[in-house]
């Protein structure tokens, strides 16, 4: 397995897939998109095709968008558009629990087609003009989202519902190779730039076990200047302090000196980062 890669940069064309489940409003999602009006009229697509030019930050993109089966009957037919597609709309409805649980096989089966680890992806929770008929919590999209390691929208087709955001969201992911949301980009970078609810915490993690801890401070009660170790790669070398010793046991000595009182002051207070 790989990571996708493109010369996202320099790209000014992409293709994208619009994939679920049948009867979600796919198609309704393209078409408003595409033609700007909402159509309830459900005639289940086979593969319909569709071009459009957009503006995203500036910058004039072309998008060939594909509005898939989501019936299983054309399962093999969609590893086809998988592999020529560069990025895809997930898309389930909020009113269909069924839908919600099978996006993961559309993720799955894409990650596998194409032999990657990562892939631009928006994740769609359509109808939520369907309120009174909602299976699926939002908390529950946005967690697919992470999941999924993309962004996470709730749309109405019927409305216009931040439909253009999903689909502009999707085109800033491929020019700049997913973003924050691909920990394989530069740890340092992705985690400044985080604005998405979703924090990976894999990629934090990554973050702290890949970093190097230059310095150790060991502070002193009877001297301002601080032993500095370095400690090369993370490796667990042990720090002995010998004067650190010496100094608990003057103040054991002092304790006793004094019946049992004792001081203490910020100064002895040591912090150690390992």
């Amino acid at each position: 397995m790989h990571v996708s890669s493109h010369s996202s940069s320099n790209r000014q064309s992409y293709n994208i897939a619009v994939v679920g489940s049948g009867g979600i409003g796919k198609s309704a999602i393209t078409i408003r998109f595409i033609q700007s009006r909402f159509t309830d009229e459900y005639d289940p697509t086979i593969e319909d095709s569709y071009r459009k030019q957009l503006t995203v930050d500036n910058a004039k993109y072309t998008i060939d968008i594909l509005d898939t089966a989501g019936q299983e009957e054309y399962y093999m037919m969609r590893e086809q558009y998988m592999r020529n597609c560069d990025g895809f709309l997930l898309v389930y409805s909020i009113s269909s629990m069924q839908s919600y649980d099978e996006l993961l096989n559309f993720y799955h089966q894409i990650l596998r087609v194409k032999e990657v680890e990562y892939i631009p992806i928006v994740v769609i929770g359509n109808k939520s003009d369907l309120e009174s008929e909602r299976q699926v919590s939002f908390k529950e999209g946005e967690q697919m989202g992470c999941n999924i390691s993309g962004p996470f929208f709730e749309t109405s087709a019927k409305y216009g519902l931040n439909i253009d955001v999903a689909f502009q969201s999707l085109v800033r992911l491929l020019r700049d190779n997913g973003g924050e949301y691909n920990k394989t980009n530069d740890i340092e970078n992705a985690a400044s730039s985080v604005s998405s609810s979703c924090i990976n915490e894999e990629m934090i993690d990554a973050k702290i076990n890949n970093s190097h801890i230059k310095e150790i401070d060991v502070c002193s009660s009877e001297s301002s200047s601080s032993q500095k170790k370095v400690i090369q790669g993370g490796s667990s070398q042990k720090l002995e302090n010998k004067s650190a010793m010496g100094i608990r046991k003057r103040q054991q000595q002092s304790q006793n000196s004094n019946d049992g009182s004792s001081s203490s002051s910020s100064s002895d207070n040591c912090c150690v980062i390992c």
